[in-house]
């Protein structure tokens, strides 16, 4: 194999002693003089790189500028350490530190982006520290230009097949063209069982709309409610409290058991399939001389008595209801029928 040798290089060496300057090896500087004040340049730079390949070979990495990692061979202390450090740009109209053509960017660490200056931003105008701009106007014949998306990628072990499974999931920034158009901030997915199709699995409009494609879970201490409106809260599992904004009137739903008998009613009374505390009915059973009866809500009791409605649906026998926070009491002042079936339906207050 041919080696071939730098065309050009340069080394250089401070003498050892102690010194605060500052030591460099080639320093490079372009100065452009213009005694007219109509003077122009397209172009000024200190230093201008090309690699060509000219010939039929193969050159397996070819690099403008390559930059070895800083050694210390003589152990002594680098307190901090640059492949690349570049000044504030503050003198033109745009100032850009860096500024690239087309060409992917790959950053092989963690990536800190400092914005000490900037401070704070408006609620209108948020200070930006990465954008991703899709500068291609849409048309009558191209109606939406996506913006870029921010690719995450993951990897999982499949425990089934005993394999690694890739998982990738973008964020991007979608128009919805009309009459009037509206941005759609979207997440999109993929799947281990369809690695190649992508699915909306989040939706939020630039008037806060927001869509998902699977269930929304608030955390066990957390509420769901309206800017400035009601409320809604789950303190334990089958209970849901529906408050006004202020959190002082509201109403309390219990779905949390399902109630049986405790005493009363006809012959072999029964409580109908799916009832629950909130609502349900109740068979009275066999007889025709019943005037009474008593269903446990079970579960969590209710903090305070609900409030309760009941009547009958196969008759016009009129019927009472009490309770307590842990039963609903039925009494008539008429004997219900055989088989008469009556619904209730009770809301606990808030507290």
């Amino acid at each position: 194999m041919q080696v071939l040798s730098n065309t050009l290089g340069v080394s250089a060496s401070d003498d050892g002693g102690a010194n605060t300057s500052v030591f460099g090896a080639l320093a490079v500087t372009a100065i452009a003089t213009h005694p007219s004040a109509n003077g122009l340049l397209d172009d000024v730079h200190a230093i201008g790189v090309t690699t060509n390949n000219t010939s039929t070979g193969t050159v397996t990495d070819a690099s403008g500028i390559s930059i070895d990692g800083i050694l210390n061979a003589g152990m002594g202390t680098i307190t901090n350490a640059y492949g690349i450090k570049i000044g504030n740009q503050t003198t033109a109209t745009n100032n850009y530190a860096i500024y690239t053509g087309t060409g992917a960017v790959r950053f092989g660490d963690a990536e800190t982006i400092a914005l000490s200056a900037l401070g704070a931003g408006p609620a209108t105008a948020p200070n930006q520290a990465i954008s991703l701009v899709n500068t291609t106007a849409a048309t009558s014949g191209t109606t939406a230009q996506w913006s870029p998306s921010a690719l995450f990628t993951s990897s999982g072990w499949d425990t089934d097949d005993a394999v690694a499974r890739t998982m990738n999931c973008y964020f991007t920034l979608r128009p919805v063209t009309g009459n009037t158009v509206v941005s759609q901030l979207q997440l999109m997915c993929n799947t281990a069982a369809a690695p190649t199709t992508y699915t909306n699995i989040l939706a939020i409009t630039n008037t806060g709309q927001t869509t998902s494609a699977g269930a929304v879970v608030a955390g066990v201490s957390s509420s769901v409610g309206w800017n400035g409106r009601s409320v809604m809260l789950s303190p334990v599992d089958g209970i849901i409290t529906v408050n006004n904004n202020a959190n002082t009137i509201g109403a309390k739903l219990k779905v949390d058991a399902l109630p049986t008998v405790a005493s009363g009613f006809g012959v072999s009374p029964a409580v109908t399939a799916q009832s629950t505390a909130l609502a349900g009915s109740i068979n009275v059973g066999t007889g025709g001389v019943a005037t009474s009866g008593v269903i446990d809500f079970n579960g969590a009791a209710f903090s305070t008595a609900p409030f309760c409605i009941a009547d009958s649906t196969t008759s016009n026998i009129t019927t009472r209801t009490s309770s307590t926070t842990t039963q609903l009491t039925l009494t008539t002042t008429v004997a219900w029928s055989s088989g008469d079936v009556l619904n209730w339906m009770c809301i606990g207050p808030r507290n």
